[in-house]
C-alpha cells in the first residue's frame, strides 16, 4: 500500500527573503524620493504666497504713505513702518524674507514726484556670467526675496541703497552665487532664490493720476497674467491676475510653471511691439490670456 505524499511545507529561503529585502528597500527608497519632492515643493508653494503678499502689503504701504517702508535693520522714525511689519516676512524654511529698495523712495514725500530709481533688475537665464541677459528692468523701485532651500543667499542687495545696483535673478539650479560674502561661503550652489519686484512706474501707474502717462516705445506696458494659470515670463513665475512690466524691445518667452518653478518649453511668446499693438485704449495695459495671445484690458 502506497502512503500518500506529504506537501513541502519549507518556508522562504534566506535567498527569497533577501530579494523581497531588497525590493521593500527599492520602494521605501522611492517613497522616500518621492515625499522629499512633494515637501520641497510645498514649501517653493507656500513662499511663493509669502512673497506675493508681501509685495502687495508693500504697495499697499505706498498708496498710503506716498513712500517705500524702512528696512528692519535701519532707524525708522514713526509713523512710517518697516516692511516686515506689514506682513510676514518668514519664508517656508524658517528664514527671513530679504528687502530690498531704492533709498530715496523712502526719504521722498510723495513718491508721485520721483521720476527714476537706481535699481535694475536682470533675468539672466542660465548663465551663471549673465553676459546677454534675457531681459533687463530698469528703474525698479524694491525688490524681496527667499533664499530659498538651500538657505545660501544668491542675490545682490539687501536693504537700502542709495547707489546703483544691479540685481541679478538665474534660472532655477544655475552655478551661481552673486553674495558670497553674506554667508562666508564662495563655493556655487544651484541657485534657488525665490524673487518678486516692482517698478517705480507699476507703482505710479497705482497712485498716481496723470504722472505716469503711457508713452509706447518708452514707456513699460504691464501684461497681466490671464491665462487661467500660473506662467512664467521669461524665466519670472508670473501668478495669475498678476502684472509683468515689458519694456520696449523685449521679448517674452512664455513657459509653464509647476510649484513655483519654470519647466519645460515655450508654450507661446510675444513681444513689447506685440503689447503695444493690442493696447487700443493707450493705457499701457494689455491681457496675456494663452498661447501666445495678447488683448487689450
Amino acid at each position: 500500500m502506497m502512503m500518500p505524499q506529504r506537501k513541502s511545507s519549507r518556508g522562504i529561503g534566506l535567498l527569497e527573503l533577501a530579494i523581497i529585502i531588497g525590493i521593500l528597500g527599492i520602494l521605501l527608497s522611492l517613497g522616500l524620493g518621492i515625499f522629499k519632492v512633494l515637501v520641497k515643493n510645498q514649501k517653493v508653494a507656500e513662499t511663493r504666497e509669502v512673497l506675493s503678499s508681501l509685495r502687495e502689503s508693500i504697495i499697499g504701504y505706498v498708496l498710503t504713505r506716498l513712500k517705500l517702508p524702512c528696512d528692519d535693520a535701519e532707524t525708522c522714525p514713526s509713523p512710517q513702518k518697516r516692511y516686515n511689519e506689514l506682513s510676514k516676512a518668514i519664508d517656508a524654511w524658517g528664514k527671513h524674507v530679504f528687502y530690498v529698495y531704492w533709498g530715496q523712495l523712502r526719504d521722498t514725500t510723495n513718491i508721485c514726484s520721483e521720476t527714476s530709481t537706481g535699481i535694475t533688475l536682470r533675468l539672466c537665464g542660465p548663465d551663471p556670467a549673465c553676459s546677454s541677459p534675457v531681459q533687463v528692468v530698469s528703474d525698479v523701485a524694491f525688490v524681496v526675496f527667499s533664499s530659498g532651500e538651500n538657505r545660501n543667499k544668491q542675490t545682490r542687495g539687501m536693504g537700502r541703497t542709495d547707489t546703483s545696483l544691479t540685481v541679478d535673478v538665474y534660472e532655477y539650479g544655475t552655478q551661481a552665487d552673486d553674495d558670497p560674502a553674506f554667508d562666508g561661503d564662495a563655493s556655487q550652489e544651484g541657485y534657488d532664490d525665490l524673487v518678486e519686484f516692482v517698478t517705480l512706474y507699476q507703482i505710479k501707474e497705482k497712485l498716481c493720476q496723470g504722472t505716469a502717462s503711457c508713452v509706447h516705445g518708452t514707456s513699460p506696458i504691464n501684461v497681466y497674467n490671464e491665462s487661467g494659470a500660473t506662467r512664467c515670463f521669461n524665466t519670472v513665475v508670473v501668478s495669475e491676475g498678476t502684472a509683468y512690466p515689458v519694456n520696449p524691445g523685449d521679448s517674452i518667452t512664455v513657459r509653464n510653471s509647476f510649484f513655483g518653478f519654470c519647466f519645460g518649453g515655450a508654450i507661446g511668446s510675444f513681444t513689447y511691439a506685440d503689447a503695444a499693438a493690442v493696447d487700443a485704449d493707450n493705457d499701457c495695459e494689455v491681457n496675456y490670456t494663452g498661447g501666445s495671445t495678447l488683448a487689450d484690458r
